[in-house]
């Protein structure tokens, strides 16, 4: 497994756990690295609403 593949992982056990922030931050630091599939742009979208940035979170739905 390498590192962006760690991250999202380890962003799905977060967004699992309630830790909203914690997979925003990981899955934000992925998407910097490569384009991310529809299924981790729903999960970004998903935790960048909860952690109260809905304008993004709407334009990260867009890319979707």
């Amino acid at each position: 497994m390498d590192g962006t593949e760690t991250l999202l992982a380890r962003a799905c056990e977060a967004y699992v756990q309630g830790d909203r922030a914690a997979t925003h931050r990981d899955v934000t630091c992925v998407r910097e690295q490569m384009e991310l599939s529809t299924t981790d742009l729903d999960l970004l979208g998903s935790a960048t609403w909860w952690v109260a940035d809905v304008g993004t979170s709407l334009a990260i739905s867009e890319d979707v």
